[in-house]
């Protein structure tokens, strides 16, 4: 249990903040006690926790609590690898951001809200559109003060990992002269410390919670994924695709099997839809299938999923931080179609 008086000094630590990111939750839970003092203190964070757990929250109070706010300056950067989970997390605390005071954008490939002439305190982004505003805007790093990075685990160990370790370190050489304090967030690490080295140093890292064992079984072909799902009497499926051709295309077929009205399509094109059907009033019957491209990122609080399926060994890592959203999934199958 956290001592009364060290809870005491971190809630006067947080006399800004602690309304806006907590109020409505009533208080701070473990991980976040655990890692907010590392973050207040500037340290370098990598926090490998559950998904749900509170580790966004976590990663902004205690920075935004320590940004000047004052001038309109580029001091936060968030970094997630893909649009989807950008437009999540951005949609979910722009408001709480703008209660602390501080303005808020997001930069990718299909918005391009960040204004050098005007520019909000926390910019959100993909490691792609941030390479692009280095080499476009690099007049407005030279106030930034912190980096977090999201879902760490989906870009480490792969060729966009690498992207962003010269990103950061073009960032750390040309762009800012202060050290720069970066926070590492991930459902799904083996070895936060060791992935936290290969992006920045000195690191702190903190665990909670072990990733849940699923069962997996492997399918051929569209047809054979039907008859299981009709031989095991499934009512909630979130089918995983490579691509987002391939999530349109599998949408396509199995309406020729289930009404049009029970099959959800989501990819990062299609978020803003998606999150309005999920989150509306049709949390009151059964959805049938939820269909997502494996990069998209599903932010699903609700037990409206009870069984998921992918195409390939690729959506696995991804597929893991759905699984722990979901919260009420009992199997993960994966699905090998050739659609072409």
């Amino acid at each position: 249990m956290y001592p009364t008086a060290e809870l005491a000094i971190l809630k006067k630590k947080l006399k800004k903040t602690r309304g806006p990111f907590f109020g409505r939750f009533g208080g701070l839970n473990p991980l976040q006690l655990a890692v907010i003092p590392s973050i207040l203190a500037s340290e370098n964070v990598i926090v490998s926790s559950p998904a749900a757990s509170g580790k966004t929250e976590a990663a902004f109070a205690p920075l935004v609590e320590r940004l000047e706010t004052n001038q309109a300056q580029l001091g936060i950067l968030y970094v997630a690898p893909t649009r989807a989970l950008v437009n999540n997390i951005y949609y979910r605390l722009k408001d709480v951001l703008k209660m602390c005071g501080v303005g808020s954008a997001v930069r990718t490939g299909e918005r391009r809200e960040y204004s050098i002439k005007k520019p909000e305190h926390v910019l959100f982004t993909t490691p792609e559109s941030l390479d692009s505003l280095l080499c476009r805007q690099p007049q407005i790093w030279k106030t930034l003060k912190a980096i977090i990075l999201d879902e760490i685990h989906l870009l480490d160990a792969g060729f966009r990992g690498d992207q962003l370790r010269v990103l950061l370190e073009r960032i750390r050489q040309e762009h800012t002269k202060a050290p720069l304090q970066y926070v590492a967030l991930s459902a799904t690490l083996y070895d936060p410390q060791k992935t936290a080295l290969r992006y920045f140093q000195p690191s702190f890292s903190i665990k909670f919670g072990e990733p849940r064992p699923l069962p997996l079984d492997l399918f051929s072909d569209l047809k054979e994924l039907i008859r299981f799902i009709r031989q095991e009497r499934m009512h909630k499926v979130l089918i995983f695709a490579n691509s987002r051709r391939d999530v349109e295309r599998l949408g396509t077929e199995l309406t020729e099997f289930w009404p049009k009205d029970r099959i959800v399509i989501h990819h990062g094109s299609r978020h803003l839809g998606f999150k309005t059907i999920m989150q509306g009033k049709t949390h009151e019957r059964i959805i049938k299938f939820a269909l997502s491209s494996h990069l998209a990122y599903i932010n699903i609080f609700h037990p409206v999923v009870e069984n998921l399926l992918g195409d390939s060994a690729k959506i696995l890592k991804s597929t893991d931080v759905a699984i722990q959203e979901c919260g009420h999934i009992t199997a993960l199958y994966k699905l090998s179609i050739n659609l072409s």
